[in-house]
């Protein structure tokens, strides 16, 4: 289930039958269509377009980007399908939706896209900006005391995000959000630039059951009361979240952010340009890793052996749209690795915070991330 729901918000399902998916996961489709019914309630076609047809909602209600370019950012390959599909599922036109809608000034291209992510309270940003802030990357990252910005996408088209809180209360109705900004980005790659800052910033979580989980525990109830809104932090892509997992084994955060920020010096890109003020890094790739010289950067001769493992597996399996952690590195083969410098909690920590709370197995979602939210 959590693999082909992530693979369902990748759009798989636009490209590719259902049977394909399900041979993907290593379920038939018949026990996929099940499971999802069960769990779910829709099967994954509805599950796919239902997700999709929100997300054209939010765009066509928060930003200004022309409907053909909403089109496509929520997978639609044809603006006659999408319309088809917004007037079956609201009975209205997209360009009708946007009209109701208050005038907006035109769209400038140097303004960056504005989206609000929502979550369910309480949410602790404050906390998460000082996790966040302790292991930022120089040049890739930046944290200050009221937002999360870093480099994203290519050397060939970099882009920048920024992740910051709303205010408490807009038009006199509470908001429970947070304010993402996004320059530099291609519509086809919202969704699933959206979809990973969500898992980042843990905002799918459900606080009301983890602290129902944890407050049956005497001595967890009083530090639930005290810190009601933690979340678990992620991080921006798996093959990073791995490599700094690696990194910073046995040693503090501080000498793994400057290990990793060596490692990002020497095989990271540098932009001709700062994006940001003190942007203007991307992290290395699995490419530059997989063939880079990691001698004299302080890492052990076994972990710069493991880095370079599991960048070389992660060049061999970008089949999807990016390199994919977990085809390299699972709670169950992590001895696939060709190095054995990593152990079962740092396996554990880059499959878990890979995959979104709402998508984790079911195990997981009983003892695992609460376990987690317990130490945090």
């Amino acid at each position: 289930m959590a693999r082909a729901l992530k693979l369902i918000d990748r759009g798989f399902l636009a490209e590719r039958p259902l049977s394909e998916l399900a041979a993907r996961v290593h379920l038939g489709e018949r026990q996929l269509r099940r499971l999802f019914v069960e769990r779910l309630g829709a099967a994954p076609g509805g599950v796919h377009g239902t997700r999709r047809l929100l997300f054209a909602k939010q765009l066509l209600t928060e930003t200004t980007l022309p409907v053909t370019e909403v089109a496509l950012a929520s997978g639609f390959s044809s603006l006659r399908r999408f319309n088809a599909a917004f007037l079956e599922a609201y009975r209205m036109a997209p360009r009708d939706l946007r009209k109701r809608m208050p005038e907006a000034p035109a769209g400038d291209a140097a303004q960056p896209l504005v989206l609000r992510l929502g979550y369910r309270p309480p949410y602790d940003f404050a906390a998460m900006l000082d996790f966040l802030r302790g292991r930022a990357l120089p040049g890739v990252e930046q944290v200050d005391a009221r937002s999360y910005a870093r480099v994203i996408g290519t050397p060939q088209a970099p882009g920048w995000l920024r992740v910051s809180a709303l205010p408490g209360n807009r038009d006199g109705v509470r908001v429970h959000a947070l304010k993402l900004e996004l320059h530099g980005a291609a519509s086809a790659q919202l969704a699933g630039i959206v979809g990973r800052v969500r898992r980042m910033f843990d905002l799918d979580a459900d606080p009301q059951a983890i602290a129902a989980a944890l407050s049956c525990d005497e001595r967890l109830r009083p530090l639930l009361r005290k810190r009601p809104g933690l979340r678990l932090p992620s991080g921006w892509d798996g093959f990073e979240i791995a490599v700094r997992a690696v990194i910073g084994q046995q040693v503090s955060v501080a000498a793994a952010r400057t290990l990793t920020a060596r490692l990002a010096r020497r095989h990271g890109y540098a932009l001709q340009a700062e994006l940001l003020p003190g942007l203007g890094q991307l992290f290395p790739t699995p490419d530059a890793l997989a063939d880079g010289e990691l001698d004299g950067l302080g890492l052990t001769a076994a972990r710069a052996a493991t880095v370079r493992g599991i960048a070389g597996r992660c060049s061999m399996v970008r089949s999807d749209s990016r390199p994919n952690t977990r085809s390299t590195i699972s709670p169950r083969h992590g001895a696939r690795c060709p190095a054995s410098a990593h152990g079962p909690r740092t396996t554990w920590r880059c499959a878990r915070s890979a995959i979104p709370t709402r998508s984790r197995p079911k195990t997981w979602s009983c003892r695992r991330p609460c376990r987690s939210m317990a130490a945090a």
